[in-house]
């Protein structure tokens, strides 16, 4: 894929404005084994920034420099506005518009809330295990949150996990069919966690045990939260939980950031439906693989994990279900974990 006229003026001149030579030559070496000494020699940084964009404009390669430069700094609106351009994630700009322009988001623009959400990108995983996968969310520099149920077929009894059982960040494709960077992490074991209730496997089934959430907090190999995203970049960083968080009301708009069918990474958005028992229903599409996928509210704070669903062909009116945060903290506490 190629830049617009527009767009490469934008890259470039975001690139001069967060780069210097030597962090810019170290991105190519590191990304696409590249150096900037093969673009325009010794020139001033300006010409080889130039050089450098054509030879992935003219090789119809420009989203994979745009992703690496997103990845590199996170809080770059115009990467991060070009990428999604370039469909290096799924997300109708549409969508997005009206999310912000129609709802009480603290975020001044799109722009703006678009730059947090794509930090909060940085902290979603695609979970995989030797016959399953899910969804989960980074909320500590090597604590991961998601479903019970997506690994609870690999834990032992001491929660341990077993082997093929990983996380696996970044895993976005452009609309080219180019993977973004990924990144792969061993799960170690549980740190806390909540078996599923009987009643979210009953079609219209009501859960109301507040000790049945379905929720596990997982241990990673190491802290992939103050590692750098691509190499000389901005951290990964986690999404960060309010102790205080409330359940969203009905009516209430919901953004989900998810791995359906274990694909890559996918942004939906829908609304808070209805309170069930210990469930928050919501609107926002999702498939399997989905489960354990963070939802955020208009203000980015993480409000539940999305937990699974009915469709048409279960139920007279098809739902999906979500665990609200605020239960999954309190439970944790009482386990003596801190979240």
């Amino acid at each position: 894929m190629q830049l617009t006229g527009d767009q490469f003026g934008r890259i470039h001149r975001a690139v001069e404005r967060t780069f210097n030579r030597a962090e810019l030559d170290r991105l190519l070496v590191e990304r696409f084994g590249l150096s900037l000494e093969e673009f325009a020699g010794n020139v001033g940084l300006q010409e080889q920034i130039t050089d450098v964009t054509r030879y992935f404009n003219r090789y119809s390669i420009a989203e994979d420099l745009v992703a690496a430069l997103r990845e590199a700094r996170v809080k770059e609106a115009d990467f991060t506005r070009v990428s999604d351009e370039l469909k290096v994630i799924d997300i109708s700009r549409t969508d997005l518009e009206v999310f912000v322009r129609d709802n009480a988001s603290t975020f001044q623009d799109v722009t703006d809330f678009r730059t947090q959400l794509q930090i909060r990108e940085n902290a979603v995983c695609r979970i995989e295990t030797p016959n399953s996968s899910g969804t989960g969310v980074l909320i500590g520099d090597k604590r991961v949150l998601t479903s019970f149920h997506v690994i609870s077929g690999h834990v032992a009894q001491d929660l341990s996990v077993g082997k093929g059982c990983k996380c696996i960040f970044g895993y976005k494709k452009s609309s080219g069919g180019h993977l973004v960077s990924l990144q792969e992490v061993t799960i170690k074991g549980v740190l806390v966690h909540s078996t599923i209730d009987p009643n979210d496997l009953i079609p219209d089934g009501v859960a109301m045990d507040v000790e049945l959430l379905d929720y596990a907090v997982l241990e990673l190999e190491y802290d992939i939260g103050t590692a750098p995203i691509v190499t000389g970049g901005d951290l990964r960083g986690h999404v960060r939980i309010n102790p205080s968080c409330k359940t969203p009301a009905v009516n209430a708009p919901l953004v989900i950031l998810q791995h359906p069918e274990a694909k890559p990474m996918k942004i939906d958005f829908g609304m808070a439906v209805a309170t069930s028992g210990s469930r928050l229903r919501h609107s926002v599409s999702t498939l399997r693989g989905s489960s354990g996928a963070p939802v955020f509210d208009t203000d980015l704070n993480l409000v539940a994990i999305h937990q699974g669903g009915f469709d048409k062909t279960k139920v007279l009116d098809p739902y999906n279900n979500s665990i609200p945060l605020s239960l999954i903290i309190a439970h944790a506490a009482s386990k003596q974990v801190v979240l």
